[in-house]
């Protein structure tokens, strides 16, 4: 069994071996990919989350690199720069949730390997430490992601469909879930067929034709949805709120929850 890792802060995992082909999903730096098949351009691994797909040549590497400590993202996004300096150069971006080797640390910066060998900084505030309640971090994560716009099979801050962003912030809590609303919906643990039911953090699931679940949001207080439709958005689920989407309850099915 071979593995590789994702070089740049997401690469798009392309359903075939073409930048023409349709984008399934997003692979995060040094995600860890199972090597099924590799072309001249693009290989076809296995993520982490168990999706499979093509991913760029150029996006990938090798390495012999055993690191041990990892840390994760906790900003939405941030810069790596080749120096504990902000006015050096950035030679690579890292998002939300990407977890890199640190190999040292200043009062302020952090140095990290990158899956080419090549070493980078970036500061410490970006690897914010996450502790206390879940539910509650949860819902405060969310909201760091208001305004990102929708990008199919998108998983990182730079663009998010409504399961990744889900998968995304449940990752960032140390749950690790799957990665299609469908999956989410399955795997999830029942609280109501009542979208006024249930708590802040946990999720309300629709679907829009059939029985089919294509769509989920997070809930927060106050009757309250944030949700990938568009953007990274806020709606109400009650009637005569300014905010309010009717298709919401039109299409909802059911509130679940991973906590």
């Amino acid at each position: 069994m071979t593995f590789v890792y994702c070089n740049v802060a997401y690469a798009n995992l392309y359903q075939q071996p073409s930048y023409r082909s349709a984008i399934d999903s997003q692979a995060l730096l040094w995600e860890k990919l199972e090597l099924l098949e590799k072309g001249a351009q693009f290989s076809r691994v296995i993520c982490e989350d168990g999706y499979e797909g093509w991913l760029s040549n150029h996006q990938i590497n090798e390495t012999t690199i055993n690191a041990s400590q990892f840390e994760m993202i906790t900003v939405s996004q941030c810069n790596v720069f080749d120096q504990d300096d902000e006015q050096s150069l950035v030679i690579r971006e890292a998002v939300a949730g990407c977890q890199v080797p640190v190999v040292n640390k200043t009062s302020d910066w952090s140095q990290i390997i990158l899956p080419d060998n090549k070493t980078g900084w970036i500061k410490n505030i970006a690897f914010a430490q996450i502790h206390g309640e879940k539910r509650k971090n949860l819902i405060e994560l969310s909201k760091n992601f208001l305004g990102v716009p929708y990008f199919w099979g998108g998983k990182s801050a730079k663009g998010l469909d409504c399961s990744g962003y889900v998968q995304l912030l449940h990752k960032m809590i140390g749950i690790s879930i799957r990665r299609d609303s469908p999956m989410q919906f399955e795997d999830a643990m029942p609280v109501s067929t009542d979208p006024l039911k249930g708590g802040p953090g946990d999720l309300l699931f629709f679907a829009e034709k059939g029985d089919r679940i294509t769509h989920v949001g997070l809930k927060l207080a106050d009757q309250k949805l944030i949700h990938a439709r568009g953007m990274i958005r806020i709606n109400s689920l009650e009637k005569g709120k300014p905010d309010f989407d009717q298709t919401l309850l039109d299409h909802f099915v059911a509130v679940k929850t991973f906590l």
